[in-house]
């Protein structure tokens, strides 16, 4: 009868739990993080960045970035290969990017990447819902995004 009653303690205990956040998957949604940060070469004016984020069934990991501010805009893309490490990591490697040339006042010179082709990184993933997670990069800690 002791037996019993700690199982059905144990099931109702983990009946009343919240499912595991890791229960979602980042893996084929679309995941946007925005936000605004002061523009240190124009005192009083704010960067905005937008950062769309696609894992892709096929392994791929597609960040569309989009940056603002009153004086410039600029948009780019990094196409990076990743790996889930387990239910709350993964790894990236940078396989491309673009544009592969910057043009000014018609002028174009070479676009050089981010971070050097190949880089490897390993990043955590919180969910705190299905629809938000929390991703933790080397030098980009506790970053939010929302599926849409």
């Amino acid at each position: 009868m002791t037996t019993i009653t700690r199982v059905a303690v144990l099931l109702l205990v983990w009946m009343c739990v919240p499912a595991s956040a890791q229960q979602y998957s980042l893996v084929g949604g679309t995941w946007i993080h925005s936000e605004d940060v002061p523009d240190y070469n124009h005192p009083g004016s704010t960067i905005h960045g937008t950062y769309i984020a696609q894992f892709l069934q096929d392994g791929r990991l597609i960040v569309r970035t989009g940056v603002a501010s009153p004086y410039t805009s600029q948009e780019f893309v990094t196409v990076w290969r990743y790996q889930l490490t387990s239910a709350s990591s993964y790894s990236e490697v940078e396989i491309d990017y673009s544009p592969k040339q910057v043009c000014a006042a018609g002028l174009c010179t070479p676009a050089v990447p981010q971070v050097p082709m190949g880089s490897r990184f390993d990043c955590n993933f919180e969910f705190t819902n299905e629809d938000m997670v929390v991703v933790s990069c080397p030098g980009n800690e506790g970053v939010r995004y929302s599926r849409h």
